[in-house]
């Protein structure tokens, strides 16, 4: 009984720590893309890896390398831009529950 209970336990926290990729997905995703983006979603197998539709190119789902975006942020960005960025992950949590009450 104990071990499904702690399987039960994993279930949770794997699906907990898939959205919350999802939502840094979908954050940067938003930021990047702008009005452009139609959908997100993360890889099956790997949460690092992202796919972004965009109205663009609807018929093409593109891979987005969404946490490389935003660790280069630092580099690619001016601190107004790396600012924005990260209040815009800010709002997607707080809207998510992963953050504020």
């Amino acid at each position: 009984m104990s071990d499904d209970l702690d399987n039960e336990s994993d279930d949770e926290t794997t699906e907990e720590l898939r959205d919350f990729f999802l939502t840094n997905l979908e954050a940067i995703a938003n930021y990047a893309f702008g009005d452009d983006l139609i959908t997100v979603r993360l890889d099956d197998q790997d949460v690092k890896k992202g796919y972004v539709k965009l109205h663009s190119s609807p018929e093409n789902e593109i891979e987005f390398d969404y946490l490389n975006y935003y660790l280069r942020a630092e580099s690619l960005f001016s601190e107004e831009k790396q600012i924005e960025i990260f209040l815009q992950l800010a709002k997607f949590y707080e809207r998510d529950g992963h953050i504020g009450g």
